[in-house]
């Protein structure tokens, strides 16, 4: 009885009778490579991003530290500085005409226990103006009070800088944004300045050693944006804000509800996290993607590499999910 082999499959030949591929099944191929490829680079970026962000995490407790080491010496948090040019001074920020300081907020009450300019703008009153900023935050107090980077001088017969010392380090601040300068510092006719400058303070934030730099807008005509970033341009923000029912006009700070401890958007949601909800201040960074989640419609679009038709509440908020945030009081 003759039995059938059972039939086989056999490659394709090509020229001269040598075993081939189909073009199908080398599309397949390189398809799975392709795809094989794209994962591995997908995986690749995540954990790159991962890292970047663990590193942005680790910098922002530096600078919590920082602030805490400023507070212990000097028994204030350091002040937060007005990072916008105002009209009616006579000369850019940070400077005010006349008393050559550093431009800060004094949320002070008024004599008639009222709150003052400052306190509302801490409070986030005017943040129904889309196109006024929110004054909780200030990118020049990190390089001014934790690096001691204010190097304006005093007047332009005495090049002292404001803050008393060239470069990093500074005399002994003061709450106002002013610093304890010596008046022999001022008087040219005295010893060499490094001998009449009383102490002086290392910088807290060692630029040179930490992996920040300072960095300066030079498309700012005013020059006023001056910030931390780190290596990557990861900028850092230090926030502060005061408590109390927005719009109210006197009286005590009436706190309702978590909405009436003021604590900006970027910074987090006080419902959700206990800590905020004993916190005076914090220190953000703008994560990986370097943006905060409150710059224009535009500016997210662009640097998240969508569209300005996505949604302004989906733009902000893929904005902030990498921010990170160090609170403390």
């Amino acid at each position: 009885m003759r039995l059938n082999r059972p039939t086989t499959m056999t490659p394709t030949t090509g020229p001269g009778g040598r075993a081939g591929f189909t073009i199908i099944e080398l599309l397949v191929t390189i398809g799975a490579l392709a795809l094989l490829i794209g994962l591995l680079i997908v995986g690749l970026q995540k954990g790159v991003l991962l890292a970047k962000g663990s590193a942005d995490a680790q910098t922002a407790r530096a600078i919590k530290l920082a602030i805490d080491k400023f507070k212990q010496d000097f028994q204030f948090l350091p002040p937060i500085v007005k990072d916008v040019r105002y009209s009616l001074w006579l000369e850019d920020h940070p400077l005010i005409p006349g008393e050559k300081r550093v431009a800060v907020y004094l949320p002070q009450r008024t004599s008639s226990g009222g709150f003052s300019k400052d306190w509302k703008d801490l409070r986030g009153d005017d943040l129904s103006n889309p196109d006024d900023p929110d004054k909780r935050y200030s990118n020049a107090s990190l390089a001014y009070y934790l690096v001691g980077a204010l190097d304006a001088p005093v007047n332009s017969a005495v090049k002292i800088p404001i803050d008393g010392v060239a470069g990093p380090g500074m005399v002994a601040p003061m709450v106002d944004g002013a610093f304890k300068v010596p008046a022999a510092i001022k008087d040219i006719n005295q010893k060499p300045v490094s001998k009449r400058t009383g102490r002086v303070y290392e910088p807290l934030v060692d630029t040179s050693r930490s992996g920040l730099r300072l960095y300066r807008d030079t498309s700012d005509a005013a020059g006023a944006k001056l910030e931390l970033q780190d290596r990557n341009g990861v900028a850092f923000r230090y926030y502060r804000w005061k408590q109390g029912e927005r719009n109210q006009s006197s009286g005590k700070p009436v706190i309702k509800d978590v909405k009436d401890l003021n604590v900006p958007v970027v910074v987090g949601d006080p419902a959700l996290d206990p800590l905020l909800r004993e916190a005076e201040y914090a220190v953000v960074g703008a994560g990986p993607n370097r943006v905060f989640g409150d710059e224009s419609i535009a500016v997210l679009a662009q640097e998240l590499g969508m569209s300005t038709t996505d949604g302004d509440e989906r733009l902000r908020q893929m904005a902030r999910e990498d921010n990170v945030v160090e609170v403390g009081r």
